[in-house]
């Protein structure tokens, strides 16, 4: 009889820091800690409505990991979050994911929005609850 459990195969832990860390109007650039090395992380952005992957990202456990999002409108309101995707059964032809992060909103530059973010305080930019029974899958 078996005595360990390997956790090598559940789905992968969720992304609990994701942040937006450039100002308005500059090209977003997000960071986030890995949680697991066999996990592949969908950057995903939504803009109008329409979600699409701005980027697949991978780093060790532990491992701070932070991307531009060169293709990215800087005319245009983006929100953002991450998917873990486990990637040793996503090369074997199974899709199996965790949860979806929290969001994070980019916010275009121009003085109405520097205006905005100054009575806010720049709460233009902290990340949104998470979503739970509500969320919609890119993948089905």
């Amino acid at each position: 009889m078996p005595e360990v459990v390997s956790d090598k195969w559940d789905a992968p832990l969720p992304v609990t820091d994701l942040a937006l860390v450039s100002a308005a109007g500059e090209p977003p650039v997000l960071r986030f800690t890995s949680r697991d090395e066999n996990a592949e992380y969908l950057l995903i952005r939504r803009t109008n409505g329409a979600a699409e992957i701005a980027a697949e990202l991978r780093g060790k456990a532990g491992e701070v990991i932070e991307f531009i999002d060169a293709g990215a409108n800087l005319n245009e309101v983006h929100e953002y979050s991450a998917i873990p995707r486990h990637a040793l059964l996503y090369q074997e032809g199974s899709l199996v994911t965790g949860a979806e992060s929290a969001r994070v909103r980019y916010q275009p530059g121009g003085l109405l929005n520097r205006v905005a973010e100054f009575i806010t305080g720049g709460a233009t930019r902290e990340a949104a609850p998470p979503e739970t029974e509500t969320n919609q899958s890119l993948f089905w």
